[in-house]
């Protein structure tokens, strides 16, 4: 019988180990609130998120198609910041980072 319960618990650690190294939890998502606008000329626009602030985020390339038609409206967006190089080709669409855009929600 105590043989039974030792290996019951030991199956139930060894069980709640593996469930929580295998949840993903994203702590790296930030809010950030803005107009999304589309910069630039064509064929070499930039799909940007302007603050009250000033501050200028890119959106990045693969997220751009989602964000373009938002144009003008203000949301509050959840984006994750891209570290490292800068995806765009102009500074100044990029002075204030690259975001990949996770989710939006319209402001009132």
């Amino acid at each position: 019988m105590r043989k039974i319960i030792i290996l019951t618990i030991m199956v139930l650690i060894a069980i709640s180990s593996i469930s929580a190294f295998g949840q993903k939890e994203d702590n790296n998502l930030d809010k950030v609130t803005g107009v999304p606008g589309v910069y630039g000329t064509e064929p070499h626009t930039y799909v940007c998120i302007v603050t009250e602030e000033g501050k200028i985020y890119y959106v990045h390339p693969d997220d751009q198609k989602k964000v373009r038609d938002l144009d003008r409206y203000k949301f509050t967006f959840t984006v994750r910041f891209i570290e490292g190089a800068p995806v765009s080709l102009d500074a100044t669409f990029h002075k204030d980072g690259t975001v990949r855009v996770i989710s939006w929600k319209k402001e009132k």
